[in-house]
Formats: C-alpha cells, structure tokens, sequence
C-alpha cells in the first residue's frame, strides 16, 4: 500500500501507526528491491516532494541539516 504524506509529522505518524513501513522520496533502490522480491513490507511512505525537506545545508560544525 502507497501511502502519501503531506508533511514530516504525517510521514512520522504514518511510520508509527504501520510498523515495518519503508520510506520513499524517488524509491529507485526501494522499488527494485520489492520488485526483485528482497524486501517484504506492507506499506510505503512516500516523502517525495515535502516542502519541509527540500532544503540540505552544511552547518558551521559540518552538521548537515535537511529542512
């Protein structure tokens, strides 16, 4: 089942309320790995596209920070 979040805290309850549920944001590795039958899950978590994650930068202490 492909389920949809619309934000970070909706992707985090979603991940909660279905245990053993994969993230995805483009799913290449995850979508050929279901396809060649080497991960078994029920659900995916599809992060692709939340405004709240599209920024990536590097902090003075060399932290990288997504959001």
């Amino acid at each position: 089942k492909h389920l949809k979040a619309d934000s970070v805290s909706q992707a985090v309850q979603l991940l909660d309320d279905n245990p053993g549920a994969r993230l995805i944001a483009g799913g290449t590795d995850v979508l050929i790995n279901l396809h060649e039958g080497k991960d078994k899950f029920k659900f995916l978590v599809d992060i692709h596209g939340l405004s709240e994650l599209k920024n990536i930068t590097l902090s003075d202490s060399e932290d990288i920070i997504i959001g």
